[in-house]
This record gives C-alpha cells, structure tokens and sequence, in this order.
C-alpha cells in the first residue's frame, strides 16, 4: 500500500483545492492520500521524501512494497524534518521544481510501472 502525507502548500491553493488536487491522483493508482497543514516528524514512521536535492533518482529508485511517500510545500526542504529519511528527487528537463501533487503523480506512475512486471 502507498500512502502520501502532503504538507498543504497554504501560498498557492485554498485548501479544498489542494484536497481535490492531490485526491484525484491517489485515487487513480489506489492511493492513501492524508493532507496535513503542517508535517511532524512524530507522526511518520519510516517515510520517504521527494526533494529537489535528493540522495536517488526516482528513475533508479527501488519501490517498497508499502511506502510512505512525503510531499512538503514550495521551497520547504525536508530533509531537516526528516534527516534519516531516504531522499529521492524528479529530474527535469529545466531543473525546476514541481508542486506536490505533480511531484506524487509522477511518483505514483512510476511506481505503477515499475511493480506491473514483479
């Protein structure tokens, strides 16, 4: 089972938005979506984090079975919430950042592709 935990982005979309945003993408790949307004490390065990930055290419990246994937808000670097997490960043063609919920469609997609033949 995935889960994505996504930070609000509060900037840039009121919040039903973000909610329908984010819900239309989980549940096309059968997805636990949970929309918080502000992360705390406490409450994630084991979590994953998507950043700009990070540690693997999602094109090399091994899927878990069950993962927690983290998606934060614009410019919020997660890797000092979460520093023992694995990172793993979305390249892009102009090396650019991604709204979260793009950011979990792509990731969601890949995962898809990518158990389809296990």
């Amino acid at each position: 089972m995935i889960t994505i935990v996504a930070e609000r982005d509060k900037g840039w979309f009121g919040r039903n938005t973000d909610y329908r945003l984010y819900k239309q993408t989980t549940d096309a790949y059968g997805a636990e979506l949970i929309l918080v307004d502000s992360l705390a490390r406490e409450s994630i065990n084991s979590p994953i984090i998507f950043v700009e930055d990070g540690d693997h290419l999602l094109d090399d990246w091994e899927h878990p079975e069950d993962a927690t994937y983290i998606f934060g808000r614009s410019c919020q670097n997660l890797s000092l919430l979460f520093p023992d997490a694995p990172s793993v960043r979305i390249e892009t063609p102009s090396n650019h950042p991604l709204f979260g919920h793009v950011a979990a469609g792509i990731v969601l997609e890949d995962w898809r592709r990518k158990w389809q033949y296990q």
